[in-house]
């Protein structure tokens, strides 16, 4: 791209300084664009982080941990068709919701055996773990096998044999070391009358299954460390189902109330599958979304929204979809349909297998938000409902930092916990809140201490909401040994995790004491991050320190640069450079973990810690970094835009020849309204108009304007002068000036001058509210006076009632002057006619006033009109007539014509008036106008008594037309 700023010869500077600072602003915004470019196509493609074994934390691993379950679903004669069928459906749904594949799961049916050769069991599926589709397949298939008892087969409730066969399968060795759980469904209560295995004695033998559960089973369950979660419907009992869940280990997988066993009674079989998979999942301390429904018809398709929350780091979406013909698909909260294997972005897919009534979706790091569950029945697929949830947890560590890290006895500590996931670092305050953190101090002769953790900026926390849990305690003064602080972070739906800081109560000052300080902002991977550690040496002798880095999360990877060793050779304070390299296989986000400065030859001591948050990724493009660039750029280049727009507006306005009217006569005493000739004028065709061009024609020696100028024609052209007035080029090219209202001779002894038709804004303004105007107009009383200036100064044209452009002549103390020379040249007139009284007073345009010889008065009218008409109008050669009227005496016309300049001479620039030619009109022309109209805002006596005849009569006048303007001799 090319810009061209040129240097444009111009005489006003103000329009210099515009175009120098628009082509500085074009060559800013320029720059700013490329160096966005630049910066787009130099950011490098981030490289992908390579996975590390997450086992080797101190607090554990980030997987979710396996189980071993074992759900015992009742099959005794007291269940409907309804109840077995809501059974195999919440069966399924633990079998392929389990969170980890790593999980183990058997299912096993209980009745009761009545008779021999019956089994009070059926251990419809072994010990089944979930790592595989076909054992997925196999858990679904053997889930079927579940059914109502008959009598033949045992249809009573034996709960006793049902809990020992779960501890005997719980029992079998395993490697792994899964937690167990059993999961106790039952309709019913413990029923064995018909059970010989229970004494002889018929009624006895319920009460001895009651005493084997208390005396046996129940104390083998706590010894292997097994809970029981019970689950009863129809006609069960509380207290019974309480018997159950207090019967066995009361062991929790967290400190939250619900993760206790407890026991829960639904009253509806539509109930089972929500209550039982949420027991499930408290039993893991996992969490269950609410279960939407919706009704799939045949043929048809529906959507099931199921929401996953920010702080979950693995879920299931589990879907009872009822027949399995019906296809499901899983959209994420961007509306992209997911895969069923494999991965997708951060995320990880593995779908269980389909052919059955249930399926799920477990997801690894799962993208939180709006998920959409989409279901879809062919055409042979009977209508079904259909429902969907998502079982999900938070899988977390725990960090904990210690300042000092060797404390002294009665000094006071500072406790720091934060806790990160998968992604590093959790910092989100709304996902925090849901969760609980806690410290305490311990040793082997410290009594336990509670520490109080907050983010909130106050006392040992160092800035609020930074995800830094903190906390402060005093050191007991008679604490000594070892010091155990533990840092413990739990909440709903999440793993709780533990970490441990041991260290020893300092015997004396420490000898050296340190602070560790590390940059803000955003490395991209392979940078090298440089603090710095602010030492101390308190005992003046050389020591030996070492930074090393550990905790660190399973993306992170990085290594102290050099110096790694510090050595202190003398007493007082000194900064070292802290130097942190980060790999670049250095996964995307913010790092986690702990930067320590330890004794060189003794690593257990720790002078100072810090954790280790770091942002890893590429820096913003220099056009984002510096935004508010774009925004001043983008303002000023607006501004300049508008001032452009302004200014051109102006010189435009300032080019406008609207109004503009040029006007023509011969010099001194030629084409002069004195001589009854008119002026002769141009008039610019309308606004926006920047040039007006005419010629001069001489036809028979008589010279005339003329505004059409043909293709081709040697034309004057006028325009706006930038000093003021007009510039006139000349057809031979010369250039004259022409000021405002003042004639200035051309060629041929002719003069032109221009005059302004358009009025000021301050005339409009006293127009439109009334008021009158200056310079020796007559003011207006009202709003139709103020018209009567419009049509004023519009200028009376030939034919029309409009006045046309020029001055008027001030009505005040004229009015007598010429009402005298009227009334002398009324009677030179009526003397002249015969049978006219000589006492006639009064001649208008429109109606004439006589006196016959019997003294009466009589009007002549306009026959067309209707209306008051003069009789010289109908004489011949006047325009306007329309009567057959005698023509009046050539004598009296030429005396009228003689006297027009004598009784009322216009002045130069003025229109005719009525019957005299005015600008614009050739010679011997006259004006017509209709008759007897009456004035638009003034009366007819508008002159006051001086105007009024000898016998009393006013004279009319044509639309209360002003003395002088217009006015029309008697005598014609």
């Amino acid at each position: 791209m090319v810009v061209g700023c040129s240097r444009t010869r111009n005489t006003r500077s103000g329009w210099r300084t515009f175009n120098a600072l628009t082509c500085v602003f074009a060559v800013l915004a320029l720059v700013l664009i490329g160096s966005a470019a630049s910066q787009a196509q130099a950011q490098p493609t981030a490289p992908a982080a390579s996975p590390s074994p997450a086992g080797q934390l101190a607090n554990g691993s980030l997987d979710v941990k396996p189980l071993r379950a074992v759900i015992l679903v009742d099959e005794s004669g007291s269940l409907t068709q309804q109840d077995v069928v809501k059974e195999q459906q919440a069966a399924e749904l633990l079998a392929v919701g389990e969170l980890s594949t790593e999980s183990q799961v058997a299912v096993v049916g209980f009745g009761s055996s009545d008779q021999p050769g019956q089994s009070p069991t059926d251990p419809v599926c072994p010990l089944t773990e979930r790592s595989s589709a076909a054992n997925q397949q196999f858990l679904l298939d053997c889930i079927t096998k579940l059914h109502r008892r008959s009598d033949t087969e045992g249809n009573n409730t034996d709960h006793v044999a049902a809990i020992n066969e779960a501890l005997d399968i719980l029992r079998q060795p395993d490697s792994r070391q899964r937690p167990p759980v059993i999961i106790l469904l039952t309709d019913g209560v413990l029923d064995v009358g018909n059970s010989p295995q229970y004494g002889p004695d018929l009624s006895q033998r319920t009460a001895n299954a009651r005493a084997q559960l208390t005396d046996s089973t129940f104390p083998q369950a706590k010894a292997q460390q097994v809970p029981i979660w019970p689950l009863g419907f129809g006609s069960a009992q509380q207290a019974d189902l309480d018997t159950f869940a207090a019967g066995g280990a009361q062991v929790a997988c967290s400190d939250q109330p619900a993760s206790r066993p407890t026991a829960r009674i639904v009253t509806s079989t539509s109930d089972i599958i929500q209550s039982l998979v949420q027991i499930f999942a408290l039993a893991r301390c996992a969490q269950v979304t609410p279960f939407g429904s919706a009704q799939l018809n045949s043929g048809s398709t529906v959507d099931i929204p199921v929401t996953i929350p920010d702080i979950s780091t693995d879920g299931s979406i589990v879907v009872l979809k009822g027949n399995p013909k019906v296809q499901v698909s899983y959209l994420d909260p961007d509306g992209t349909v997911v895969p069923r294997q494999g991965p997708l972005g951060d995320s990880t897919f593995e779908a269980s297998a389909g052919n059955g009534g249930a399926e799920s979706l477990h997801i690894l790091n799962p993208k939180p938000g709006r998920w959409t569950v989409r279901l879809t029945a062919g055409s042979d697929v009977p209508s079904a409902q259909v429902a969907a949830a998502v079982v999900w947890q938070g899988v977390v560590q725990s960090l904990i930092v210690v300042d000092p890290p060797t404390p002294s006895a009665g000094k006071s500590v500072a406790v720091r916990v934060r806790v990160r996931n998968r992604e590093g670092p959790i910092t989100d305050t709304e996902a925090l809140r849901q969760l609980t953190f806690r410290a305490a101090l311990a040793g082997p002769d410290v009594p336990r201490v509670d520490i109080p953790l907050a983010d909130d900026g106050k006392g040992a926390d160092l800035k609020a909401g930074d995800g830094e849990y903190s906390g402060s305690v005093t050191i007991p003064s008679d604490a000594s040994g070892t010091l155990v602080f533990t840092g413990n972070v739990d909440g709903p739906g999440i793993a709780p995790v533990s970490l441990q800081y041991s260290t020893q109560v300092a015997a004396g000052p420490p000898p050296l004491t340190a602070n560790i300080s590390l940059p803000t902002g955003r490395f991209r991977p392979g940078a090298i991050v440089t603090g710095s550690v602010q030492l101390v040496n308190n005992d003046g002798l050389p020591h030996n320190a070492r930074l090393v880095l550990d905790e660190l999360d399973s993306r992170t990877q990085a290594t102290v640069g050099d110096p790694a060793l510090i050595r202190t050779v003398s007493s007082g304070r000194a900064s070292y450079p802290a130097r942190i390299h980060l790999s670049p296989r250095t996964g995307i986000g913010t790092t986690s973990g702990r930067l320590r400065l330890v004794d060189a030859d003794n690593p257990g001591v720790t002078y100072a810690q810090s954790f280790l948050t770091i942002r890893v990724g590429y820096p913003k493009p220099w056009a984002e970094r510096y935004w508010w660039a774009w925004l001043v750029t983008g303002a000023l280049l607006i501004l300049l835009l508008v001032i452009l727009i302004v200014r051109w507006n102006a010189r435009r306005k300032a080019r406008d020849l609207g109004g503009v009217v040029i006007s023509m006569r011969r010099a001194k005493t030629g084409l002069s309204r004195r001589t009854g000739k008119p002026n002769q004028f141009v008039k610019a065709s309308g606004s926006g108009a920047d040039t007006l061009s005419f010629t001069i024609t001489q036809a028979k020696n008589n010279p005339s304007l003329n505004g059409i100028v043909s293709p081709g024609a040697k034309a004057y052209v006028a325009r706006r002068s930038p000093s003021g007035g007009l510039e006139l080029t000349t057809p031979q090219g010369r250039t004259l000036r022409l000021p405002q209202d003042k004639w200035v001779p051309i060629e041929e002894g002719l003069e032109l001058q221009y005059t302004e038709s358009r009025p000021s804004g301050a005339a409009v303004r006293r127009r439109a509210k009334g008021g009158g105007t200056n310079d020796g107009e007559r003011s207006g009383g009202s709003g139709q006076a103020g018209r009567w200036e419009d049509r004023r100064r519009s200028g009376w044209r030939a034919g029309t009632d409009r006045a046309s452009t020029g001055t008027e002549r001030s009505s005040t103390g004229g009015d007598r002057a010429r009402q005298e020379r009227r009334a002398a040249a009324a009677q030179r007139a009526a003397a002249a006619r015969p049978g006219t009284d000589a006492t006639a007073k009064t001649l208008d345009i429109h109606e004439t006033t006589t006196r016959t010889p019997d003294g009466a008065r009589a009007q002549r009218r306009d026959g067309r009109r209707g209306e008051a008409r003069p009789s010289w109008l109908d004489a011949p050669g006047r325009a306007g007539s329309t009567s057959d009227a005698e023509p009046e005496p050539s004598a009296t016309a030429s005396g009228a014509a003689a006297d027009r300049s004598a009784v009322a001479p216009p002045r130069d620039g003025e229109p005719g008036g009525y019957g005299r030619p005015g600008r614009g009109e050739t010679a011997g022309t006259a004006r017509s106008r209709p008759a007897g109209r009456p004035g638009r805002g003034e009366p007819d006596d508008n002159y006051g008594p001086a105007s009024r005849e000898d016998d009393g009569t006013v004279p009319r006048r044509y639309g209360g037309d002003p003395p002088g303007y217009g006015d029309v001799d008697p005598d014609i």
